[in-house]
């Protein structure tokens, strides 16, 4: 499998792949039904085209790319501390620069009463957390973009599989990632069936239940890419991918459950490629892909509350094919801009830089 400076090449070309699909489903299907009144120009004449109905499937995308990365994060760092400053370079600045950009401009000239924004938005955004931890500050409060929901997921995520990492021995750690992705959405369903909805909304919350066999199958992917997984992991992934789908199809709407079951059997299929080292896997390494891969974290922050606003915006006497091209338009600018930021914002490694500055041993005194 191609590597280029540690980076497995067709998991950029998978990320491109993944906000590709949520861009299209923001801008073509999401809001076709929003009050007062869709931001699209063409109202609902995408809606249900796929992949603008189904691209909200590339979600799901993400968190079985974050499940391979952070495992193989994991077992390049040196304690836990090394972890996390990593896992903030890679998210914190971007976050505070593209949100509080985001935000500056849904008050001001991109204001759309679809998206509607308050000051207290960056508090969720900047710290990765919930929007219930501040509604004591403002009862309307919510992320500066609702797509940072993901984020939250993520983060739970790294807590725990860092905490496993580093308190026991690495293959027990793989399994224990595994049996809570198995464990956590069978509790949810037990007791939401059983009327304990609290309880259930208790373990997505603590095990993230919802996306924990995501994170878990691509962690064995890491072990089957690099020769590790045994028999024991073969069977632990069987289970771990049929329980990938169960909460994912219970929460989807009903006119998108078949296109979750579509989505997430390629993903898989697509991740056991790689996993086994498949040559045709090597098509979403693709260079067009990776472009957009590389810098899809700082595309994914800035893409929904702006592009709408934009999209807003775009004159409703247009004929169709004048409006869809702003969009592209649209689209096109947002790759170029989130190019710049993974290039001066997301590489910088100021929190890595303070870590080894730390832990460089002290310069002996010059000789007097």
């Amino acid at each position: 499998m191609a590597v280029a400076n540690d980076r497995v090449l067709v998991l950029d070309g998978l990320r491109g792949i993944a906000v590709l699909g949520v861009i299209l489903f923001h801008f073509f299907s999401l809001y076709a039904h929003a009050v007062p009144s869709t931001p699209y120009p063409y109202g609902g004449t995408f809606e249900f085209i796929e992949p603008f109905h189904a691209g909200s499937t590339g979600v799901l995308l993400f968190f079985i790319i974050s499940g391979f990365v952070i495992a193989k994060s994991l077992d390049g760092s040196r304690s836990i501390l090394h972890f996390f400053a990593k896992r903030l370079d890679r998210l914190v600045l971007p976050m505070l620069v593209i949100s509080t950009v985001t935000l500056l401009l849904l008050i001001g000239p991109l204001a759309t009463p679809v998206i509607p924004e308050h000051w207290a938005n960056v508090l969720p955004s900047w710290t990765f957390t919930s929007p219930q931890f501040f509604v004591w500050l403002d009862r309307k409060v919510d992320y500066v973009d609702d797509s940072y929901w993901t984020l939250f997921a993520e983060l739970r995520f790294y807590i725990v599989a860092a905490l496993l990492w580093f308190v026991l021995p690495r293959q027990i750690a793989v399994r224990a990632l595994v049996l809570l992705g198995i464990v956590g959405p069978l509790l949810v369903v037990g007791a939401e069936a059983s009327g304990h909805g609290s309880v259930g909304a208790l373990v997505r919350s603590v095990l993230v239940a919802g996306s924990m066999p995501l994170f878990a199958a691509g962690a064995i992917y890491l072990e089957m890419l690099e020769g590790r997984a045994r028999r024991l992991d073969f069977m632990l992934l069987v289970l771990v991918i049929a329980i990938s789908f169960v909460l994912p199809v219970l929460d989807a709407p009903a006119d998108k459950k078949l296109g979750v079951v579509v989505a997430l059997t390629l993903f898989h299929a697509v991740f056991l490629a790689i996993g086994l080292r498949f040559r045709f896997a090597q098509v979403f390494a693709a260079a067009p892909l990776r472009f957009i891969g590389q810098s899809s974290y700082s595309l994914y922050l800035m893409h929904q509350a702006i592009g709408i606003g934009i999209i807003a915006h775009i004159p409703r006497d247009w004929p169709i094919g004048l409006q869809v091209s702003a969009v592209a338009s649209v689209i096109a600018v947002m790759i170029g801009l989130s190019r710049l930021s993974y290039r001066y914002i997301e590489r910088l490694r100021l929190f890595t830089g303070v870590l080894g500055r730390l832990a460089a041993p002290p310069k002996r005194a010059l000789a007097t």
